[in-house]
Protein backbone atom coordinates (compact mmCIF):
# COMPACT_ATOMS: atom_id res chain seq x y z
CA UNK A 1 0.00 0.00 0.00
CA UNK A 2 2.83 2.28 1.08
CA UNK A 3 4.24 2.06 -2.73
CA UNK A 4 0.90 2.31 -4.20
CA UNK A 5 0.86 5.87 -2.51
CA UNK A 6 3.91 6.89 -3.24
CA UNK A 7 3.36 6.29 -7.18
CA UNK A 8 -0.10 8.18 -6.79
CA UNK A 9 1.96 11.52 -5.23
CA UNK A 10 4.41 11.30 -7.19
CA UNK A 11 2.16 11.24 -10.41
CA UNK A 12 -0.43 13.80 -9.02
CA UNK A 13 2.46 16.21 -7.58
CA UNK A 14 4.55 18.22 -10.08
CA UNK A 15 7.39 15.90 -9.10
CA UNK A 16 10.67 15.45 -10.84
CA UNK A 17 9.35 11.68 -11.78
CA UNK A 18 6.90 13.27 -13.98
CA UNK A 19 9.56 14.83 -15.78
CA UNK A 20 11.70 11.72 -16.22
CA UNK A 21 8.80 8.96 -16.65
CA UNK A 22 8.35 8.25 -20.13
CA UNK A 23 4.95 6.20 -19.45
CA UNK A 24 1.77 6.98 -19.69
CA UNK A 25 1.08 9.25 -16.89
CA UNK A 26 -2.65 8.88 -16.64
CA UNK A 27 -2.30 4.92 -16.80
CA UNK A 28 0.55 4.95 -14.46
CA UNK A 29 -1.79 6.87 -12.16
CA UNK A 30 -4.94 4.11 -12.97
CA UNK A 31 -2.89 1.27 -11.93
CA UNK A 32 -1.04 2.92 -8.90
CA UNK A 33 -4.62 3.35 -7.75
CA UNK A 34 -5.69 0.17 -8.91
CA UNK A 35 -3.13 -1.61 -6.44
CA UNK A 36 -3.47 0.47 -3.96
CA UNK A 37 -7.27 -0.56 -3.45
CA UNK A 38 -6.57 -3.93 -4.08
CA UNK A 39 -3.89 -4.30 -1.25
CA UNK A 40 -6.65 -2.06 0.97
CA UNK A 41 -9.15 -4.73 1.15
CA UNK A 42 -6.82 -7.49 3.27
CA UNK A 43 -5.43 -4.52 5.09
CA UNK A 44 -9.11 -3.30 5.98
CA UNK A 45 -10.29 -7.37 6.48
CA UNK A 46 -7.45 -7.89 9.15
CA UNK A 47 -9.47 -6.01 11.24
CA UNK A 48 -12.67 -7.87 11.39
CA UNK A 49 -12.73 -9.98 15.02
CA UNK A 50 -13.07 -14.05 14.09
CA UNK A 51 -15.08 -16.13 16.51
CA UNK A 52 -13.05 -18.89 19.32
CA UNK A 53 -13.49 -21.48 17.05
CA UNK A 54 -12.39 -20.17 13.89
CA UNK A 55 -9.29 -18.68 15.02
CA UNK A 56 -8.43 -22.21 17.02
CA UNK A 57 -5.94 -20.53 19.26
CA UNK A 58 -6.14 -18.56 22.41
CA UNK A 59 -3.98 -15.39 21.10
CA UNK A 60 -6.42 -12.43 20.71
CA UNK A 61 -7.46 -11.85 17.31
CA UNK A 62 -6.56 -8.69 17.20
CA UNK A 63 -2.52 -9.13 17.68
CA UNK A 64 -1.98 -9.92 14.01
CA UNK A 65 -3.26 -6.75 12.37
CA UNK A 66 -1.59 -4.81 15.19
CA UNK A 67 2.21 -6.53 14.66
CA UNK A 68 1.55 -5.81 10.94
CA UNK A 69 0.95 -2.27 11.65
CA UNK A 70 4.05 -2.01 13.92
CA UNK A 71 6.09 -3.12 11.16
CA UNK A 72 4.54 -1.01 8.46
CA UNK A 73 4.73 1.72 11.10
CA UNK A 74 8.84 1.08 12.03
CA UNK A 75 9.44 0.78 8.12
CA UNK A 76 8.28 4.52 8.14
CA UNK A 77 10.06 5.53 10.94
CA UNK A 78 13.35 3.93 9.57
CA UNK A 79 12.82 5.87 6.26
CA UNK A 80 11.68 9.13 8.34
CA UNK A 81 15.22 8.80 9.97
CA UNK A 82 17.03 8.43 7.12
CA UNK A 83 15.58 10.74 5.10
CA UNK A 84 15.04 13.39 7.26
CA UNK A 85 17.78 13.28 10.52
CA UNK A 86 20.52 11.72 9.45
CA UNK A 87 21.15 14.25 6.56
CA UNK A 88 21.21 16.87 9.60
CA UNK A 89 24.30 15.18 10.61
CA UNK A 90 25.98 13.88 7.59
CA UNK A 91 25.30 17.67 5.48
CA UNK A 92 29.06 17.93 5.33
CA UNK A 93 30.01 14.59 3.97
CA UNK A 94 29.95 12.99 0.62
CA UNK A 95 29.07 8.96 0.23
CA UNK A 96 32.07 7.76 -2.13
CA UNK A 97 31.52 4.35 -3.54
CA UNK A 98 33.28 2.13 -5.54
CA UNK A 99 31.95 -0.69 -7.77
CA UNK A 100 33.80 -3.60 -9.49
CA UNK A 101 31.61 -6.06 -11.36
CA UNK A 102 32.79 -9.28 -12.32
CA UNK A 103 32.72 -10.69 -15.47
CA UNK A 104 32.75 -13.81 -17.03
CA UNK A 105 32.55 -14.94 -21.16
CA UNK A 106 30.07 -17.16 -21.98
CA UNK A 107 31.01 -20.30 -25.21
CA UNK A 108 29.44 -17.53 -27.38
CA UNK A 109 31.92 -14.79 -26.49
CA UNK A 110 29.21 -12.35 -24.31
CA UNK A 111 30.31 -11.29 -20.99
CA UNK A 112 28.02 -12.17 -18.02
CA UNK A 113 28.10 -9.97 -14.52
CA UNK A 114 28.24 -12.47 -12.20
CA UNK A 115 29.41 -10.54 -9.03
CA UNK A 116 29.88 -6.52 -7.74
CA UNK A 117 32.19 -5.52 -5.18
CA UNK A 118 31.04 -2.46 -3.78
CA UNK A 119 32.81 -0.25 -1.27
CA UNK A 120 31.34 2.65 0.27
CA UNK A 121 32.70 5.21 2.15
CA UNK A 122 31.62 8.55 3.78
CA UNK A 123 34.60 10.97 3.35
CA UNK A 124 34.70 15.14 4.59
CA UNK A 125 35.65 16.92 0.91
CA UNK A 126 38.19 19.57 0.84
CA UNK A 127 36.54 23.04 1.53
CA UNK A 128 38.01 24.18 -1.55
CA UNK A 129 35.95 21.98 -3.99
CA UNK A 130 32.71 21.21 -4.49
CA UNK A 131 32.65 17.71 -4.84
CA UNK A 132 29.41 15.69 -6.08
CA UNK A 133 28.75 11.43 -5.11
CA UNK A 134 31.33 9.92 -6.91
CA UNK A 135 31.12 6.86 -8.30
CA UNK A 136 33.62 4.80 -9.91
CA UNK A 137 33.77 1.96 -11.75
CA UNK A 138 36.98 0.48 -12.01
CA UNK A 139 38.38 -1.81 -14.84
CA UNK A 140 36.04 -5.06 -14.07
CA UNK A 141 37.55 -8.51 -12.92
CA UNK A 142 37.62 -10.96 -15.94
CA UNK A 143 36.56 -14.63 -15.06
CA UNK A 144 37.75 -17.31 -18.38
CA UNK A 145 34.76 -19.38 -19.27
CA UNK A 146 34.24 -22.82 -17.66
Amino acid sequence: MALSFGMICNRVTNSRWNEISKFNRGFSLMMACLVFLANSFPVAAFWIPASKEQLGTHIPWFVVPTAGCALVLSGFFYWFVFHSVVPLFMSHRVLFVRRSPVLSKDAEGNFTQIAETVMQKWEVPEASSSIMPLVDLERPAYLPPT
